[in-house]
């Protein structure tokens, strides 16, 4: 079936959607390396050749979970993001919107952006690691946020309001980053977070980093 079925009828698939949904809940429970393909089939009351029709391995079935939560993440941003920016005026208005929008949907969705994390950490252990983490970072890099975030600094460079002694799309990487390598931190250090600093909520760190950030981008006239 994974030879043979294009993306769109796997995700109307009744199954497909048993092992996605069922996968993303164990791995959020248990860990990504605790979970089993047998445990997968026996939730969702199948054999393990069931969801070896759908998915080769363990990490083509995270990808799936990926893939979807990605698509919800940034559904929920786009649709907050095209109402807010209307209020902006300079390009760093824009972006400054464009990144807090960001965080805030971060904030909202804590058991997706906890799964972000496990699976960055779980492919960095993989034999091929690298190349399996590259994967991944081109499903997360939200080519089409990085793209317009990279108008928008261009736009910014025109209009005086964004630094121009940076190249454009390597800010808009840059900013990508540097924000989700943080909330990965975030998600799996929380606890530690809180002890080793002494900080009552972790996810005022992206605030924090937000503030500096923008402050840092903008021109100075």
């Amino acid at each position: 079936m994974r030879g043979s079925t294009n993306k769109h009828q796997l995700r109307s698939d009744k199954t497909y959607r048993s092992i996605v949904d069922t996968a993303y809940r164990l791995y959020l429970e248990n860990g990504i390396e605790a979970t089993t393909i047998q445990q997968i089939a026996q939730e969702i009351g199948a054999h393990r050749a069931t969801v070896y029709r759908y998915f080769g391995s363990q990490v083509e079935i995270g990808f799936a979970v990926a893939e979807q939560l990605n698509e919800e993440l940034l559904g929920r941003y786009f649709g907050r993001l095209e109402v807010e920016i209307q209020e902006a005026g300079t390009a760093w208005e824009k972006l400054s919107i464009m990144i807090r929008v960001g965080n805030r949907v971060c904030r909202e969705m804590p058991e997706s952006m906890k799964f972000f994390a496990l699976f960055d950490a779980y492919l960095d252990i993989l034999p091929a690691n690298a190349k399996l983490g590259m994967e991944l970072d081109e499903l997360l890099a939200e080519t089409t946020l990085i793209t317009r975030m990279t108008d928008v600094i261009e736009e910014g460079r025109k209009d005086g309001s964004i630094r121009s002694d940076i190249d454009s799309k390597l800010m808009a990487i840059a900013l990508r980053q540097s924000f989700m390598t943080l909330w990965n931190r975030i998600v799996l250090w929380r606890e530690g977070l809180r002890q080793a600093y002494g900080i009552a909520n972790p996810e005022d760190l992206a605030d924090v980093l937000l503030g500096a950030t923008l402050d840092g981008i903008r021109a100075r006239n």
